[in-house]
């Protein structure tokens, strides 16, 4: 205090001052004692963070299909953390990501994605108070690693005339799975009997086996088809005896 403070018979002067005062930084405040009051002589002052004024994250590259997160943290002009503010994402770029989180104690709020798409997204974090106040960060997703590619067919025997359908399914390091037979490079090893669209539909041509292959990046796997000729069908199913009852 500027002012002097009156002393007792015992030499001692006491002051009171609100209890749990709580002020911010870098601003003007005021204690008033009162000399007539001796109950008490301390107070806990509590020093809140000025106005937001910086908000930071950085760049981050993560894998499509896996639980990532991104960071913002909150500060005043002095760096302090700004605790229990609202920070909201205000431009996704598409990403599949938390639109809203609190800052906690240390002034960050962490943000979940999981993004089953590869590519760059550009992430803008704004504060609610004051959304001048923001950060862009930019988000790289790469492909997750193709752990195995398992191979279907709808019939393992078809007719020269006859189609069945191929499906690739991809299983990823983070064990999610994927139909991906368009995305995959499908071939046959025997096109005299049997051919493969890019779309998995597999057309009789004549009569053998023949060796089906997908492949989708690091991955491939392969199964084998029948073809049986139309006129041995037609032969067999001539020749079946039904005996009567």
């Amino acid at each position: 205090s500027e002012d002097p403070l009156s002393l007792d018979a015992d030499g001692e002067a006491a002051i009171t001052i609100p209890a749990d005062e709580v002020v911010t930084v870098n601003a003007e405040h005021t204690l008033t004692a009162d000399a007539a009051n001796v109950e008490g002589d301390s107070i806990d002052i509590e020093v809140e963070p000025a106005d937001p004024d910086s908000l930071e994250t950085d760049d981050v590259t993560e894998t499509a299909g896996f639980d990532n997160t991104l960071t913002a943290t909150l500060t005043d002009s002095f760096d302090n953390p700004i605790p229990d503010e609202s920070l909201t994402v205000t431009d996704t770029d598409g990403l599949d990501i938390d639109e809203q989180n609190e800052t906690d104690n240390s002034g960050n709020a962490t943000f979940e994605f999981n993004e089953s798409n590869e590519g760059e997204y550009t992430v803008t974090i704004a504060a609610d108070t004051d959304e001048t106040v923001n950060t862009t960060a930019t988000v790289t997703v790469e492909r997750a690693t193709v752990e195995n590619l398992s191979v279907t067919l709808g019939e393992a025997n078809i007719t020269a005339a006859g189609t069945t359908q191929l499906t690739a399914t991809a299983t990823y390091a983070n064990e999610t799975t994927r139909e991906v037979t368009e995305a995959a490079t499908l071939t046959s090893n025997a096109t005299d009997v049997a051919t493969i669209s890019d779309d998995g539909l597999v057309s009789g041509v004549g009569d053998g086996k023949a060796n089906l292959t997908a492949e989708y990046y690091e991955a491939s796997n392969s199964t084998t088809i029948e073809v049986i000729d139309d006129e041995v069908v037609a032969s067999a199913s001539a020749n079946t005896y039904t005996p009567s009852i």
